[in-house]
């Protein structure tokens, strides 16, 4: 799981400068060279459901509901919102990626140790890392002063959680604050408003023990590296939302990726990122889309509703991949994305 925070870290949710208060604005996809994005269009339609947020499974008597949602908020998520008010009404139960309650025990549980995430004793990353990577380090914490972290605290902190902290985009940090959630959990509040039950896809403790577990020394190794290929182009934020709202998050899977390998002609770096990305699709996607089949297939009601990252919807061993191979049929639903 290290090496998943570190690419998160270095080339998927690239941070935006303190200019851009929204996530607003150019997107890097579209300053691609037309027979760039034609390539990229191709590949991801390569793969099973590559296209599409919102669908429906059938199989005998039940019914699931799948709509991909989007972590962080737009203005444009209320309109979606409204459309999926009658489904989740229309639901006998609400299944996510992690419940807000479950979310905070597992915030609890975490920062009832301590050790997980803090250098107690011995040297920090001010001297564990790279001098180029600590420069890095400092220079992106000047970025986003709204983190309220100083070099030396930062210094103290191990490698997976500064990963997290600092991987959350400028805008996204301002929209938290102002007390604006993504899709899911909009979607979440009004299940609980209509006390409909609801079911987190991922076991917190398997999590934490993801999170935290590698020792110290992978961190060091790949946060290093991954703070030398850090991108603060606010653009790829950008080309990330508006993919999503054309309903074509594959599309902005495989231009990160891509964007990442463009970014290093390191023969190390190189080598580094490529055992990466296997990896951290394996961990990212696959493994938790199978880990999620258990809950769902096990589940006995007869109307469910799904909402889940828009990028575990999409490929072989994609959510809804899965749903196929066992035998349910599947329909994209209308959506109205304005």
């Amino acid at each position: 799981m290290r090496r998943l925070l570190a690419l998160t870290l270095a080339v998927l949710i690239p941070l935006s400068t303190p200019a851009l208060a929204l996530c607003t604005g150019d997107s890097a996809f579209d300053r691609l060279p037309a027979t760039d994005q034609i390539r990229l269009q191709e590949k991801a339609a390569q793969v099973p459901y590559h296209q599409g947020l919102l669908w429906q499974a059938s199989k005998g008597a039940r019914q699931i509901t799948v709509m991909g949602t989007m972590h962080l908020y737009d203005p444009r998520l209320q309109g979606i919102m409204d459309q999926l008010e009658p489904m989740i009404a229309g639901a006998d139960r609400l299944f996510l990626e992690m419940t807000a309650e479950d979310e905070a025990a597992f915030q609890v549980k975490m920062l009832a140790d301590p050790a997980l995430f803090v250098i107690a004793q011995g040297p920090g990353l001010d001297e564990l890392l790279s001098p180029e990577s600590w420069l890095a380090l400092t220079n992106t914490l000047t970025l986003m002063p709204e983190l309220g972290m100083p070099p030396e605290i930062a210094a103290r902190m191990k490698p997976w959680l500064l990963g997290i902290m600092l991987s959350v985009p400028s805008c996204v940090l301002d929209s938290m604050r102002a007390g604006q959630a993504g899709l899911d959990r909009m979607i979440g509040a009004r299940a609980q408003a209509l006390d409909l039950p609801m079911i987190s896809l991922d076991d917190g403790d398997k999590m934490l023990a993801l999170l935290a577990g590698d020792p110290l020394e992978d961190q060091i190794e790949d946060f290093d590296l991954a703070m030398r290929m850090l991108d603060h182009d606010p653009a790829q934020m950008v080309a990330t939302i508006e993919h999503y709202f054309d309903q074509s998050f594959r599309l902005n899977w495989e231009y990160s990726l891509d964007h990442a390998r463009a970014r290093t002609t390191d023969p190390d770096q190189r080598a580094w990122l490529d055992s990466l990305l296997v990896e951290m699709e394996d961990e990212l996607l696959t493994q938790r889309n199978a880990d999620w089949m258990q809950v769902l297939l096990t589940d006995d009601s007869q109307r469910a509703f799904v909402a889940v990252g828009a990028a575990h919807l999409a490929g072989f061993g994609g959510v809804l991949d899965l749903l196929e191979q066992d035998g349910w049929t599947l329909s994209r639903l209308p959506l109205q994305v304005e």
